[in-house]
């Protein structure tokens, strides 16, 4: 079983559902597969895939029998994982090295010049005109990626910012 990322909210009026992506991999072929196993703390269903959007590093998804708002907002909070082994789909590592972060208030925050993924973190290390500033990659703090225009947006905590200095 392969994660491929996290149910964020629903998108849509016909029981869409945004979902954000595992960072440490861009799926090559979006359309490659046909369900998805969701899960949370005490369930798992498998769900077919009607069809996949790519929304800059988010996927837009519609579920089979999934077709209201309040049947897709029941769906939040879950993990989405492939029932295939990682060999059988084609993954690249995706980095976000040379994209540039801009907080939600359009403050510019540098460019990430390293991009560290671990099995228990993610971290982008951003060159904030000299400075190094420490961003980790969570769905609390990145809002969006926008992988045609390079920019990560994010909504940081009050004194991220000055952590490393």
């Amino acid at each position: 079983m392969f994660f491929v990322g996290d149910i964020l909210k629903t998108k849509g009026n016909k029981g869409e559902v945004l979902l954000r992506l595992s960072p440490e991999f861009y799926l090559s072929d979006v359309g490659s597969f046909d369900s998805l196993r969701l899960k949370s703390k005490k369930h798992s269903k498998t769900l077919s895939v009607e069809w996949i959007k790519e929304l800059g590093g988010d996927l837009a998804v519609k579920f089979s029998g999934i077709d209201t708002i309040s049947e897709a907002y029941k769906l939040i909070g879950y993990s989405a994982h492939l029932d295939v082994q990682k060999e059988d789909i084609s993954f690249k590592k995706h980095s976000f090295i040379g994209y540039t972060v801009i907080d939600v208030n359009g403050v510019s925050w540098g460019v990430v010049i390293n991009d560290e993924a671990t099995a228990f973190t993610h971290t982008l290390e951003v060159d904030d005109k000299g400075s190094v500033v420490y961003i980790p990659y969570s769905n609390t703090i990145v809002s969006e990626v926008d992988k045609t225009r390079q920019t990560i947006i994010i909504d940081p905590p009050e004194g991220l910012r000055d952590l490393n200095k």
